[in-house]
């Protein structure tokens, strides 16, 4: 016959690996008698959450679905908190509170900083900030050369079609030489 009996461990704020040892009962005293099993395997795991697998940083077309993920390792029942970074502090995302968050039909103004807290009854955990961009839409196969007639140019190079416009965009100028490309999407 094998049983599960968990008991927390309080104030064990040091994350570490699952720890386990034998465990044996002998010597009764006080008229106690021992049964026939007299040893047990206890195993003793990590108090507050542990973050195993972070949220990925992601990249969406419009109108589709941004989906965050978050793998923990922890005692009990893990609650978890998605946030979004509004005006540089993080707010709870209402609704959001399991290990995968959703966002359906992602529009322009859900680009930004995602995380995620997970807690349990011990503490709990932050995960890193994980950064949704949502993709300007186009269909667009060739170079495109955008010209201000006094010699500055601003050049749009590796575009890619499909639902989303992907482009690097240098200024380029006689007097100031070539420009730092920058990535869109």
């Amino acid at each position: 016959m094998e049983q599960t009996i968990t008991l927390p461990i309080l104030r064990d704020e040091l994350a570490e690996p699952t720890e386990d040892f034998q465990l044996t009962l002998s010597n009764p005293t006080g008229g106690a008698a021992l049964g026939s099993v007299t040893s047990a395997r206890v195993q003793i795991e990590s108090g507050q959450p542990v973050i195993i697998s972070q949220p990925s940083t992601q990249a969406v077309a419009p109108a589709t679905t941004a989906t965050f993920t978050v793998g923990v390792r922890g005692f009990g029942l893990l609650r978890y908190r998605w946030q979004k970074n509004i005006n540089s502090v993080f707010s709870d995302i209402e609704s959001a509170t399991n290990a995968t968050f959703l966002l359906q039909n992602a529009q322009n103004w859900d680009a930004g900083d995602y995380r995620v807290i997970v807690t349990n009854v011990i503490g709990a955990t932050t995960s890193v900030v994980a950064r949704l961009y949502v993709m300007i839409p186009g269909i667009l196969t060739n170079q495109l050369v955008l010209d201000n007639f006094d010699d500055n140019r601003l050049e749009w190079g590796s575009i890619t079609g499909g639902g989303c416009l992907r482009a690097t965009v240098s200024l380029r100028s006689p007097e100031l030489g070539l420009g730092q490309p920058i990535t869109i999407g």
